[in-house]
């Protein structure tokens, strides 16, 4: 048998035989399974005596000896005297397995033992030692309940905690193995989870009552943080599915052709120039195509910024800031906007390189525009946030009109952190209708908009956050109203 097909024997043992952390969640999904074995294919090859032993006699036949034995052993000392070990002989197959896995090491380190007799082991994969690091702290993270009873530490401790986990987790680059370990963490049952601990810790009923209800409220600050993470995770799974089919929908309705539209607010460079509408698809004015157009550029530039990994991002921004047909200050302000948008609100792990990346080259391009430009940039930075200021309070009436209420009657944000992406909606509903003034930087309308709308605290990378439930749940009611004006 070659090395290969062993490898995958190797494998099959190693996953039901190895104990490691949140096995369970791997075992669940093929998916994870072969995420695992691509990191134990990456692990040191090592002699497995397994892999000689089993062409000596089976599974089958090993576990049925297993069972004699067992069975026998109980056999022997049932009386109510203890017996020594070695007055229980070794079955046959015991005895031939010891001088196999003699003869099998001997082989090993004369390194005379055949290629196809090694193999891998999990507990030596990057992914188990890091499962293994994500399962000590949170044991350590459980201990912390029973240890301290002042609960007033525990909102500070369980955010850092969590916090913490979080970091080794994105560690993980897959994000769907990510969130099946982040709902494993919000599930945990409390029983389960602290049982073993107070075993150990030899604590009386009335204490482990008061460990528990201490645990609950522990477990409640460190799930904010997991929850937060994970609806992250699922929209950021989410955005890119989505970019995917707008691409998809957009070219359907898109034919190879001919046609220019070199239009002064396309802002990528992306080629389309050969692209052009069907007569069966054709929607009925030219501003229609263009805009169908600027979605396929805008989802192209989005799909690549999310690729990019920090050291290319640089690169692909400095490529279309080149070859831009826009103003070039147009450019930076719209890619200021999606830019910081789809960087989302969290930099963790290697988001925060990529975010910074950005960020100093942000800074670095504005540089580079003449000083008329700035002056320019600045001049328009001021007054309302809407083209026409004499309907600042009908546009914000609506958002006390919707159910319910964004706004309470004095006109301050009533709703909770969480749903700050109604306002996202409605903001992007006026925008699109063209009732927002232009050449505003995300700075700048987040600075507007908040000045109308006292208790709100949104920043403006918020306004990247139309996957949110709020964003969703509002959006009709919001357009509804606003088309009525």
């Amino acid at each position: 048998m070659k090395l290969a097909e062993n490898i995958d024997i190797d494998f099959d043992h190693e996953l039901k035989f190895s104990p490691f952390p949140f096995k369970e969640v791997i075992l669940s999904d093929t998916h994870f399974i072969d995420i695992l074995k691509q990191d134990y294919l990456q692990a040191p090859l090592q002699p497995k005596p397994y892999l000689y032993l089993r062409e000596f006699f089976t599974d089958k036949e090993w576990e049925q000896d297993r069972a004699e034995s067992h069975t026998r052993t109980r056999t022997v000392s049932s009386n109510s005297h203890p017996i020594a070990a070695g007055f229980v002989a070794d079955t046959p197959l015991e005895t031939l397995s010891k001088r196999l896995t003699e003869e099998f090491f001997k082989m090993a380190v004369a390194k005379t033992l055949e290629q196809k007799y090694y193999g891998h082991r999990i507990l030596e994969t990057t992914l188990a030692k890091l499962l293994k690091q994500i399962a000590d702290q949170l044991d350590v993270f459980k201990q912390y309940a029973i240890d301290h009873t002042d609960v007033s530490s525990y909102q500070a401790y369980a955010r850092a905690a969590s916090k913490s986990i979080v970091k080794e987790l994105d560690k993980i680059h897959d994000l769907k193995f990510r969130t099946a370990l982040l709902e494993v963490m919000l599930a945990a049952d409390i029983d389960t989870e602290l049982t073993i601990l107070m075993v150990v810790k030899k604590l009386s009923e009335p204490e482990k009552n008061s460990v528990r209800k201490r645990f609950i409220i522990l477990k409640a600050y460190a799930d904010e943080i997991f929850q937060e993470t994970k609806d992250q995770l699922l929209s950021l799974g989410e955005d890119d599915r989505l970019a995917k089919e707008e691409i998809a929908t957009s070219t359907q309705v898109i034919d190879r052709g001919h046609g220019y539209y070199d239009w002064h607010d396309r802002f990528f460079s992306y080629d389309l120039n050969n692209y052009q509408f069907s007569e069966r698809t054709a929607p009925g004015n030219i501003k229609k195509q263009f805009r169908l157009r600027q979605i396929v550029l805008e989802t192209k530039f989005l799909h690549a910024f999310k690729s990019a990994t920090a050291d290319a991002l640089k690169a692909l921004l400095d490529e279309q800031f080149e070859l831009t047909p826009a103003r070039k200050e147009d450019f930076l302000n719209y890619v200021e906007i999606i830019g910081n948008a789809n960087l989302k609100s969290s930099f963790q792990g290697a988001s925060i390189k990529k975010a910074d990346v950005f960020r100093v080259w942000m800074k670095d391009k504005r540089g580079l525009l003449p000083e008329s430009q700035l002056q320019k940039h600045a001049e328009k930075d001021t007054g309302s946030l809407f083209l026409d200021p004499l309907r600042t309070s009908q546009f914000l009436e609506i958002l006390k009109k919707v159910e319910p209420p964004i706004l309470n009657e004095q006109g301050h944000y009533r709703l909770g952190e969480r749903s700050k992406s109604a306002i996202v909606a409605w903001f992007d509903i006026l925008d699109r209708a063209g009732k927002i003034r232009t050449g505003l930087t995300a700075g700048k309308k987040t600075e507007l908009i908040n000045q109308l709308i006292p208790d709100l605290n949104i920043d403006k990378r918020s306004f990247g956050n139309t996957h949110k439930r709020a964003f969703k749940d509002y959006h009709h009611q919001l357009e509804t109203l606003i088309k009525k004006l």
